[in-house]
């Protein structure tokens, strides 16, 4: 979770193995709904269904294409717009990425322990980014 300044607000914990994105999320969301209260969410198909789940947040995901019909010029420019809004997301998620110790193969095979190295990214990620100077 990040602002549209890149601000990393929020790091899910790491699962092992391969886990679709919306799985980590609806047991997220058990614990942490709360979170997410009045926020304006911002998604990508592959949180398709979330909006029901969250019904005190504004959730914005494209429109999905159905079998065999096109999408209208409407709704390609509408997820158009929404793609341009998730790319802070994106790019916050990059920048966290720039500490390669996160990049690379880890060798610590401790979940509680990676969680908190990708935390620690993500504050480094908000320092580097003078997210806590005295102005914010």
């Amino acid at each position: 979770m990040s602002t549209p300044a890149k601000r990393i607000l929020f790091v899910s914990k790491l699962y092992n193995g391969s886990v679709h994105d919306k799985k980590m999320a609806d047991e997220q969301l058990k614990d942490k709904a709360a979170l997410f209260k009045a926020k304006e969410l911002r998604v990508d198909l592959g949180f398709l269904g979330i909006d029901k789940q969250l019904k005190d947040c504004q959730v914005e995901i494209p429109e999905k294409k159905k079998k065999k019909q096109e999408l209208t010029l409407e709704q390609k420019q509408a997820n158009q717009e929404k793609g341009k809004n998730r790319v802070c997301i994106e790019h916050a998620i990059g920048g966290m990425k720039r500490y390669r110790l996160i990049m690379e193969r880890i060798r610590i095979r401790k979940l509680p322990l990676l969680d908190t190295v990708v935390g620690v990214c993500a504050g480094l990620w908000n320092f580097q980014s003078g997210f806590f100077s005295h102005s914010q």
